[in-house]
């Protein structure tokens, strides 16, 4: 039966959460986009790609969600490159450039393929579309017999930022665009999942409060990567991880979504619980602290007062009963510290991974200087048990641990003064 209280409580909860309501389907359910045990995601393209790895946050979401699930994240972005390999020739040839492109992405060993390219090439304008088109199938038609799927992104848009002429932006912009149509086009005829990332940083979506999403137009902030990589995944079609629970202040389950609530106990000061949730949730939006979490506690029926929430006994968030009643957001705690964790191991976990295909002396050890320097090159096998070393711990990250919830009465409402006879 729907109350007030009931409708009160819902719309305080769908205005935490986004819009989203207690008649959202079950957040667990299947969805568009599924990785499984086992599968290795492949990440190539230019800057892009490369920075992604640094702050980790596209990566850190996918591991997240789907914590019993062992994947394997490989980033073989180059900053620079192109369809071609350009960036990758170094002293050699396009050629060859091309062929170490599909050499470490075949020894990558990958069930998925992430190819973000068209943004250095749009640089060529119209003139150089066709060549750019020519080069992608090559690239899809060289990646094929490696049996991935492959997902294609489009090419993100220029920003904005102060000191840059608009018409110069506006201009780039059009490139892009031309290049994403063509992207999309040769996705479609290869029946490839195409990610529209182009227009994401469009003034319409921006609300950033004065932070830039770039550096200078072009590579992203941390805060940009953020919102890059909570736009992959809603171009991949997975919903939010909205976290909801809704207990009544004698002890009553409401609500539980993407976690599991147990050992309640309800008192004249409080209430206690303990919530085993489903998945970690998304990292915090860096710059702006709480931004971008989707997580809602409420608590109904209780008496009028102050009270605070400690999770492990770490404080997280302070209320009235009307506030928990409708719903506080809870954007810290010991699962927020655990998901940075995951994200700083991840870190360096690509670290690692970038010095063991990508060593800082290449020429000396692989190239044609190795005749110096090229009984080295025995050391960069060296770095494989780091990584493996990382992944483990990556393992464990990202498995959520059960929390003990305490919401505590702080203050008691006010006594009224009596009246003197």
């Amino acid at each position: 039966m729907l109350t007030c209280s009931n409708i009160s409580r819902a719309l305080g909860l769908a205005l935490i959460l986004g819009g989203f309501s207690l008649a959202t389907p079950p957040a667990l359910q299947a969805e568009d986009f599924q990785l499984v045990d086992g599968d290795r995601v492949v990440l190539i393209g230019g800057t892009l790609v490369e920075r992604d790895a640094r702050d980790g946050y596209l990566e850190t979401r996918l591991t997240a969600r789907w914590p019993r699930q062992n994947i394997t994240f490989r980033n073989l972005g180059w900053s620079g490159d192109t369809v071609w390999g350009d960036a990758r020739a170094g002293f050699d040839t396009r050629a060859e450039g091309f062929g170490r492109l599909i050499d470490r992405t075949r020894e990558a060993d990958p069930t998925w393929i992430f190819v973000a390219y068209g943004g250095n090439e749009s640089f060529d304008g119209a003139a150089g579309l066709p060549a750019f088109v020519e080069g992608l199938k090559r690239l899809l038609d060289a990646l094929n017999p490696l049996g991935a799927r492959i997902v294609l992104l489009t090419p993100t848009r220029r920003e904005a930022i102060p000191g840059m002429k608009a018409p110069a932006v506006d201009a780039a912009n059009q490139s892009l665009k031309l290049y994403a149509e063509a992207i999309a086009k040769v996705a479609a005829e290869r029946g490839h999942r195409l990610l529209d990332v182009g227009d994401f940083i469009t003034p319409a979506r921006i609300e950033s409060k004065g932070k830039t999403w770039t550096e200078n137009g072009l590579h992203f902030t941390p805060h940009g990567y953020w919102h890059f990589a909570e736009t992959v995944e809603r171009q991949l079609g997975l919903r939010p991880c909205d976290w909801q629970v809704e207990l009544t202040a004698t002890g009553e389950v409401l609500a539980e979504r993407r976690t599991r609530i147990s050992d309640v106990e309800p008192s004249d000061a409080g209430l206690k619980f303990t919530a085993t949730d489903a998945t970690l949730p998304e990292p915090a939006m860096p710059t702006l602290s709480g931004a971008g979490v989707r997580r809602a506690l409420a608590i109904s029926n209780l008496p009028e007062g102050r009270y605070d929430l400690k999770i492990d006994g770490q404080a997280v968030a302070t209320g009235t009963a009307t506030e928990w009643s409708t719903g506080v957001a809870i954007d810290r705690g010991p699962q927020f510290d655990q998901v940075e964790a995951l994200r700083a191991v991840i870190g360096r976990k690509n670290t690692l991974f970038f010095h063991r295909w990508r060593p800082q002396n290449e020429t000396y050890l692989l190239g044609f200087r190795k005749y110096e320097q090229g009984n080295n090159a025995v050391e960069i096998a060296q770095f494989d048990p780091l990584v493996v070393e990382q992944e483990a711990i990556i393992a464990r990250l990202r498995v959520p641990a059960p929390h003990r919830y305490e919401l505590s009465r702080t203050q008691s409402p006010p006594v009224e003064a009596q009246a003197e006879c």
